[in-house]
């Protein structure tokens, strides 16, 4: 999340094309939180041993055991369980209602009116995709990197996060 201010610099230096920040910013990254926390029990051992190489999952595992104070086997078996899930269902429901408060899978909605001239009239409507929408499909790509039965059990239990993430795959596809 530390990145908002990275893009609010390089949109105050390239403001064309726009990155559509939406005030639903700060909400948006505050119900990503309070997701993250009761399911990080679930997640965190997960970076640990599906995500980083040797070298990096050693000083992974050291720091974040030190920090809990319980390595993170212990951490996952306290805190990782069904209970997490159970805990993580309100906020998760919660997203639901905050991206179904416009019609379409993106914060702000599905269509809007496209301010670039040289490439379409100023009638034709397309999707707009806000920062805030690439702030939380980071999140489920994050999921589902870790492990995809995450990212399966989150829009399992949201729907409206499965859509923002089919809506989002075109730019989950590398290209190099």
């Amino acid at each position: 999340m530390d990145s908002a201010a990275l893009a609010s610099y390089l949109e105050g230096q390239y403001p064309s094309p726009s990155m559509n920040f939406s005030p639903l910013i700060q909400e948006a990254e505050k119900m990503i939180l309070r997701v993250l926390k009761p399911t990080q029990g679930i997640w965190l051992p997960l970076v640990a041993h599906n995500l980083l190489n040797l070298s990096s999952k050693e000083y992974f595992e050291r720091t974040r055991s030190e920090g809990l104070g319980k390595s993170l086997e212990a951490y996952h078996e306290e805190k990782g369980g069904e209970d997490a899930w159970i805990e993580a269902l309100p906020p998760l429901k919660a997203f639901g209602e905050f991206l179904g408060s416009k019609e379409g899978p993106f914060i702000n909605g599905d269509l809007g009116e496209f301010k670039s001239v040289s490439m379409l009239s100023r009638r034709s409507l397309m999707i707009i995709v806000s920062y805030a929408d690439f702030v939380i499909l980071s999140w489920l790509q994050f999921f589902k990197t870790i492990d995809e039965k995450l990212l399966e059990k989150v829009i399992g239990v949201e729907p409206k996060l499965g859509e923002l993430y089919d809506a989002g795959k075109p730019w989950l596809t590398r290209v190099d």
